[in-house]
């Protein structure tokens, strides 16, 4: 990965973030960072002009914090300069105009000068089918994302995610199952639950963190207070998010009172917050 070449074009200076330090110090590491040939990584292949990566280790490779990372990566993907698949722990980053910038042509000594006659050639096809790529993959995107909202929450992969949504989506799945769990204990009917659709579910949650300043470890708190012995009285009443975010304020405050006494009664896998964030700062890292 460290012998070899890139091509920099002089025009990189034309580029519209080229003034933005960060999203330059980015955009070069990526170039001197992503595969030079297809490759698999756990299975999964890797193509030329992408890389697999978290937050973390994009921050130390090249030298900006997580959050500049984030803003600088966000700048990239909307100037149409990379591309990201976000799975549950990793991302895969694709250079979009890499097999245009840094293809070679070996024939008669000849390499740059057949290289830039290709280009100049292929240079109008070339930006017409990125056009139509971008908006087929874009218009594919905006058609999922709005089945999501509208179907069970059971039904949606981790895969289909970005960004916080990977978060919230697994909060409202571990209370989802804590709710199971806790109306099945008491013999009822988990039907309205496993039936939950994903807006009714994650919206809550999304507000709980974003309007209302809920923490993580208040959330781990009140899921763990939920889980346990000490919150019997509660069990019944609290069997959705939006119900959770209403009291939310009471249960904090019941849970601290009993001192974090709750112990999920050994409900500690696929369910376990601590799990999911770990997972999720692993991915993303601590900004």
């Amino acid at each position: 990965m460290n012998k070899g070449w890139i091509k920099l074009y002089r025009s990189l200076k034309d580029w519209e973030w080229y003034d933005d330090l960060n999203a330059r110090v980015l955009l070069i590491h990526l170039l001197i960072s992503v595969n030079y040939e297809d490759k698999k990584w756990k299975g999964v292949l890797v193509k030329k002009g992408s890389m697999i990566l978290s937050w973390r280790t994009l921050s130390t490779g090249c030298g900006l914090s997580v959050k500049k990372c984030r803003v600088a990566m966000d700048k990239l993907e909307k100037a149409n300069e990379v591309a990201r698949y976000v799975a549950n722990k990793y991302q895969l980053v694709s250079l979009v105009k890499w097999d245009k910038l840094q293809q070679l042509e070996e024939q008669d000594g000849n390499v740059e000068g057949n290289v830039e006659g290709k280009q100049k050639a292929g240079k109008g096809q070339a930006k017409g089918k990125q056009r139509a790529t971008t908006k087929e993959t874009n218009n594919t995107k905006n058609k999922r994302n709005k089945e999501i909202k509208n179907i069970f929450l059971s039904e949606v992969k981790t895969s289909e995610l970005e960004g916080n949504e990977i978060l919230y989506f697994e909060i409202a799945k571990a209370f989802q199952q804590l709710f199971i769990k806790n109306i099945s204990e008491n013999g009822g009917s988990d039907k309205n639950q496993k039936e939950a659709k994903y807006k009714v579910y994650v919206n809550p949650i999304r507000l709980m963190i974003e309007k209302d300043g809920v923490t993580k470890q208040q959330i781990m708190t009140v899921w763990k207070f939920l889980g346990s012995t000490d919150g019997d009285f509660w069990k019944p009443n609290i069997l959705s998010t939006s119900k959770l975010r209403e009291k939310f304020t009471q249960l904090i405050i019941k849970a601290n009172q009993n001192g974090n006494r709750s112990n999920n009664n050994g409900n500690t896998s696929e369910t376990n917050l601590g799990k999911i964030y770990a997972d999720i700062d692993e991915m993303y890292g601590n900004e």
